[in-house]
């Protein structure tokens, strides 16, 4: 195991930086602008360790695929096992994928906003 952390200011390719990682780590106490950052690493197949606030307007179903952390222990334990158990770390990842491919995915999302136009015009010509 590499015994190094890289700290990165800009980069021209994010997907690099993702793909070569074996970690993400989004420590957020306040603020936000992480939500894609999450969702583009699982995307990408890396395990993402990452605070409460950090994740708290992802849907139920992407958060279940990030390793929650609101302490520096739980950060260190998270990490540590991600570490350790790569193959399970990547386990959990490899179904969030799917989760957010399935989710995010354009056809998807228009036909849910379809849907739900319908649902209101329908509603709206029984007034």
């Amino acid at each position: 195991m590499k015994k190094k952390i890289i700290v990165t200011g800009y980069v021209n390719d994010i997907r690099k930086e993702y793909i070569s990682s074996c970690v993400n780590v989004a420590p957020m106490r306040f603020g936000a602008g992480t939500l894609y950052k999450i969702i583009e690493s699982i995307a990408l197949g890396v395990p993402v360790v990452a605070t409460s606030l950090a994740v708290q307007d992802l849907s139920k179903e992407i958060k279940d695929f990030v390793f929650i952390a609101d302490s520096e222990n739980e950060f260190v334990e998270n990490v540590l096992s991600i570490l350790n158990d790569p193959k399970k770390a990547r386990e959990k990842v490899k179904v969030g994928r799917k989760v957010i491919s399935d989710s995010l995915d354009l056809v998807n999302v228009v036909e849910k906003f379809e849907n739900n136009l319908k649902t209101e015009l329908e509603k709206l010509s029984t007034i």
